[in-house]
């Protein structure tokens, strides 16, 4: 399970058998809980990737993951937002990052952080990546664009 399963229920005690399982309350704050946890009440490592997915979505777009004035969640608006985003073109990117950032930004970083945050947010857990699956995409896709781009400047 998640680092989101971790939390005891307030009224547990240990148990004195080890044959005893002890019933973990699944913690989150809306917009951050996986729907597919919300739908099934099972808890797993993939959950914490589907937040994860939303942080990512959050930093590159400037949204909020839950705007209550509104009533949206962008989990939501996802979907539709990422879908078929290694075809976009760089308008079609940019329009999607943070208008704060004023264009200062790499198209490409942001298509591959769009990229990560659909994979994390699919819907089939099975089709969400590991964490150790993450850290090699962001290294791989990111950390090695930025490289390239640095030498470039020089």
């Amino acid at each position: 399970m998640g680092f989101s399963s971790m939390i005891p229920p307030p009224s547990s005690s240990p148990s004195l058998s080890p044959y005893v399982r002890r019933k973990n309350i699944i913690m989150g704050s809306p917009g951050y809980t996986d729907p597919v946890y919300l739908r099934t009440g099972i808890a797993s490592k993939k959950n914490d990737i589907n937040s994860f997915g939303i942080v990512v979505l959050e930093l590159v777009t400037g949204l909020e993951a839950f705007r209550a004035n509104k009533g949206q969640i962008l989990e939501s608006m996802a979907a539709h937002m990422t879908k078929d985003v290694d075809r976009m073109d760089i308008g079609e990117v940019t329009n999607m990052v943070d208008p704060r950032l004023r264009g200062d930004f790499d198209v490409e970083e942001a298509r591959a952080l769009i990229g990560l945050a659909r994979l994390c947010l699919d819907e089939s857990t099975l089709v969400r990546p590991t964490a150790s699956q993450v850290a090699k995409m962001m290294r791989e896709k990111v950390f090695v664009h930025e490289l390239e781009l640095e030498a470039q400047t020089f």
